[in-house]
Order: C-alpha cells, then sequence, then structure tokens
C-alpha cells in the first residue's frame, strides 16, 4: 500500500479522521433527507396557504388592502396595495437580487396553487422575500422574512457539527502526540544502545508500550550481561594460560641441557592436558545456550535422559507431574542440570534427591544433597564466573555460571537456598 502514510502518526490521523468525515457525511445526508426537507416543506405549505388567503381576499373585493385588513394582520405579513399598477412595471422597480435553489423552488409551488401573475425576488438586503400578484388593474405586494420559507438552524446545525468534530480532532492529535512520543523514545533508546552508548530509558506511554519498553530494558541487560561475561572470559583466559604457558616456555628451553628429557617431556604433556581442560571449560561457558534451536520437549523424559548417565545410588528422582511439553533448548538445560548434579555428586554424602513439580506458569526442577552446603552470604558469589568456593576441588569456577546463563536464556531463574537435609538446595525456575 504505496499511498498510505508511512510515520505512525499520520496511520493514527487516517484511522480518526476517516470515520469521523465517514459519520459527518451519513448524519448530514440524513439530516438534510429526513429532517431539513421535511421541516422546509412544511413551512412552505402553511406559508403558501397564507398567501393564497391574501389573494382570496383581495379577489373578494372584502376590503382596502392599505393598510393591512385586521382579519389577515394575525398572519404577520406586511401586505399592502399597488393601485393602477401594472405587475411588468412594478417588477423593474424592485432592484435585482440573487435567486436561489429556495426560492425557485417556492415559486415553482406556490404557482400550482396561485393562479395569477406573480413576481417573487428577494429585496435588497436579502433579508424578507417580496412576492407580488396581478389582480385586475393593482398589484397585491407581500413582504415576509425569509425564515418564513427555510430553516435557519440548519447552517448552525452544520457549522456546530464541523466545529465539534474539529475540536475532537485536536484533542485526538493531543494525546495520539503523546503516545507517539513513548514509541519514538523507546526506538531512540534502541538506536542509541545500538550504537554502543550508555542511555537511561525509562518506559512511558499506554500499557502496551511500557510492556514494550520493559522488554527493550529486559534484553539490554541480557545483553550487556552477555558482554560482560565475554570480557571476563577473555580477560581470565589471558591470566589462567599466562602461567602454563610460562612453564612451557621455561622446560622447553631446558629441555636441551636436560640429563632426564623424559621428565621435562612428561610435565610439558600435563601442562597441555591443563591447559586443554582449562580451555575445554572456557568454551562451554562461552558456548552457553550455543545455537542451538529451541523445540517442544517434555522436561520429565529430558530430565530422564540427563540422569541415564548417573549409576550412583544416592540419587532419587521426585515426579510431581508425569509429562509437560515445553519449547526449550534441550541439550542446554541438559548441561545446566549435569552441571548442578556434578556438584551435587561431589560434596553429598548420602543422598541427592532431585524434584520436578510444576507451579502456576513455571516447571521447577529442585537438586538438595546432603552435603556440608555454603554460608547463605555465598549465594551471589556462587553463581560468578570464575568463582571457587572450594579451592580444594578441581575446576575453574564455572559450573554454576553456566547453569545461571542457561536458564536466563530461557527467561527462567536459578537460586540456592538451604536443603532440608542441611546440605544445599538449588531451584531452576523455568516459565511455561
Amino acid at each position: 500500500m504505496r499511498f498510505l502514510p508511512q510515520t505512525l502518526f499520520f496511520r493514527f490521523l487516517l484511522i480518526i479522521l476517516i470515520p469521523i468525515l465517514l459519520l459527518q457525511l451519513v448524519v448530514a445526508f440524513i439530516f438534510y433527507q429526513r429532517h431539513w426537507e421535511n421541516v422546509t416543506l412544511q413551512m412552505q405549505n402553511a406559508l403558501i396557504s397564507e398567501i393564497r388567503y391574501i389573494f382570496s381576499v383581495a379577489l373578494s373585493g372584502k376590503g382596502n388592502m392599505q393598510p393591512p385588513l385586521p382579519d389577515i394582520d394575525f398572519l404577520r405579513l406586511h401586505t399592502f396595495t399597488l393601485p393602477n399598477q401594472d405587475l411588468n412595471v412594478y417588477q423593474k422597480t424592485v432592484p435585482p437580487s440573487y435567486n436561489d435553489a429556495s426560492l425557485l423552488t417556492f415559486d415553482q409551488r406556490l404557482r400550482q396553487v396561485v393562479e395569477l401573475p406573480l413576481f417573487l425576488s428577494y429585496s435588497r438586503n436579502g433579508a424578507t422575500v417580496i412576492v407580488a400578484g396581478q389582480i385586475n388593474h393593482d398589484v397585491v405586494v407581500i413582504e415576509f422574512s425569509t425564515k418564513r420559507f427555510r430553516s435557519p438552524t440548519t447552517y448552525i446545525f452544520i457549522l456546530w457539527m464541523i466545529g465539534t468534530s474539529i475540536l475532537l480532532v485536536a484533542v485526538s492529535i493531543t494525546f495520539m502526540r503523546n503516545q507517539i512520543k513513548s514509541i519514538l523514545k523507546l526506538a531512540e533508546a534502541a538506536d542509541t544502545f545500538g550504537k554502543g552508548l550508555n542511555v537511561d530509558f525509562e518506559p512511558s506511554g499506554s500499557k502496551e508500550i511500557r510492556m514494550a519498553g520493559r522488554a527493550f530494558i529486559k534484553m539490554k541487560k541480557r545483553i550487556e550481561h552477555q558482554i560482560r561475561h565475554r570480557t571476563e572470559l577473555l580477560a581470565h583466559i589471558s591470566h589462567d594460560l599466562r602461567t602454563p604457558l610460562t612453564s612451557l616456555k621455561l622446560q622447553l628451553a631446558l629441555l636441551a641441557d636436560s640429563t632426564n628429557p623424559q621428565a621435562i617431556v612428561e610435565a610439558i604433556d600435563k601442562h597441555v592436558i591443563e591447559m586443554e581442560r582449562m580451555v575445554k571449560g572456557y568454551l562451554n561457558f562461552a558456548k552457553g545456550e550455543g545455537n542451538e534451536e529451541v523445540v517442544s520437549v517434555d522436561i520429565v523424559t529430558l530430565l530422564h535422559d540427563a540422569l541415564l548417565q548417573y549409576k550412583d545410588a544416592r540419587i532419587e528422582l521426585k515426579q510431581r507431574i508425569n509429562s509437560y511439553t515445553m519449547f526449550i533448548r534441550p541439550q542446554a538445560i541438559k548441561r545446566a542440570c549435569s552441571n548442578i548434579l556434578n556438584n551435587a555428586i561431589q560434596h553429598a554424602k548420602d543422598k541427592i534427591v532431585i524434584t520436578i513439580t510444576k507451579r502456576l506458569s513455571s516447571i521447577y526442577i529442585i537438586i538438595d544433597d546432603d552435603g556440608k552446603g555454603i554460608k547463605r552470604s555465598m549465594y551471589q558469589a556462587a553463581f560468578s564466573a570464575f568463582h571457587r568456593l572450594d579451592e580444594s576441588k578441581d575446576g575453574y569456577g564455572l559450573g554454576l555460571a553456566i547453569v545461571k546463563s542457561i536458564v536466563q536464556s530461557h527467561g527462567g531463574q536459578v537460586r540456592l537456598a538451604k536443603s532440608p537435609y542441611n546440605g544445599l538446595r538449588v531451584v531452576v525456575s523455568l516459565p511455561v
């Protein structure tokens, strides 16, 4: 539709103007056809009857028409007689004036009921109408206000209707500008953020626009969070790889003069394995949800599949639901569950309980263990990348950070709590 306006403002304006214009046309048509014409017809019929009555009085010769007879004074028509006057001669004495459709119609209808030579015209100022008729050798003149044969309120009604419509359009434009302003603010904030600049945006406007604004803020925070994590990842890679690389350089330098080269080769191999594990952990963290597509999956079946790799008698699964299909990235969710379970297996004593349930509009996966747990003050720090809660254990502090990244990418949340078995509880909630 190339003829449609390109801007949202003018499209909204068309949405407002077109119904108003159609309403005006329909109301005007009905008013003219059903009301104004009927009122005008009734007024003209009454006036024609009065004029006919006056001419009949003059024809009967009941009295002199100058001044008006008492029995026709109630008609409120200015009537007088010009004795010994010819209608054609009198017509020339009347100043020329315009004739409109209303007067021409009235003239035709009057001539149908009054069989006399007639002359009709507006007065010079257009406020009155002159009707003259030839009766014998005299000319009978009748003057009356134009308000007697057409309704003066017609134009007032139309003007009021147009004026009210203009006022309504003006008020609508004022409110519409405020709504458009909110959309423009959102577009400007998105453009500024897209250029890599910091933007301070507060959603405003209607409920739908505020929802879009809040969605933009959530997206902005997610992108900033991912950028910050990638930056941290690069910084830690640079820092953590420096130590084994330095050792490799030193050992390679000593290799030529060493009396025991096999020991140095074994040390080099150990460092290479360590670097391989380190890089693999970084890649898993960086991959996060990866490019995996969202598909419809039974979350209960998925959890069963994730548990197949574990042959640990301490693991117990409690199902509060037998089946529930939802849209997720299955491999990413499996990776998140595996990371949580791996931590639980390392720290649990005798019991690991996995519970899956549905509450309101979320699926909950709860993993409890009976290990020593962690302090409440460390709950938030546990999700930070490269933060190791137990330095005695192998790893790079990326397990729970990966879990948080995956869960948040699905619009869910993950939190830690005290387990009823005195260990640690990990609660994963995914919106359905």
